[in-house]
């Protein structure tokens, strides 16, 4: 019921909704809802579990997030966002920057193996907190990925930078995501 109501609201501007999560959590459905077949957006209708009354919706601007993300400096590279299922949301490589692999198809491999690395991680849930964020130093690149609710943000940058710029990089990346998704 929750999700028609979900997806009728929607369908007032959009006409692909498709609604892929809901939650209750105190009396009020979270539904998370992508919407669009090209430029696809991810938005979040709070319903009242009671009334069915909508109370509000939000919206997140990821192609917003990954400009300002690569903006950060010279050294970023690429940045891609998926969902709690592994889909992609949305990936974007810095302009004048190549890709790393050899074979052009791990691209595609890495939604999923951000969504496993996610859920390897919450077993530990109950002992240490959910994660947040994690750097991870490669010889050839610095990879930040940031999990927050509903999604798994993934950048990285050039790894010839000192230790201080890769800190100053994740708190900006913080600070941007911050702003944006919590």
């Amino acid at each position: 019921m929750v999700s028609m109501i979900a997806t009728k609201f929607f369908e007032q501007y959009h006409s692909d909704v498709v609604v892929k999560e809901a939650v209750l959590e105190g009396g009020i459905w979270m539904v998370n809802v992508s919407l669009g077949l090209i430029n696809k957006q991810n938005k979040q209708v709070k319903i009242d579990a009671n009334t069915g009354k909508i109370l509000e919706y939000s919206s997140t601007d990821y192609e917003r997030i990954a400009n300002e993300i690569l903006a950060i400096g010279d050294a970023m590279r690429y940045v891609i966002i998926i969902d709690e299922k592994g889909t992609r949301i949305l990936s974007k490589m810095k302009e004048g920057k190549a890709i790393l692999f050899k074979n052009g198809d791990q691209v595609t491999m890495i939604s999923s193996e951000l969504r496993t690395l996610r859920e390897l991680l919450k077993f530990h849930n109950d002992d240490l907190g959910p994660a947040r964020s994690m750097v991870i130093t490669r010889d050839r690149v610095h990879i930040f990925i940031h999990f927050v609710p509903g999604v798994t943000i993934c950048s990285s940058c050039e790894c010839g930078i000192t230790n201080t710029h890769l800190m100053e990089i994740s708190e900006k990346m913080k600070s941007i995501i911050r702003r944006s998704v919590d």
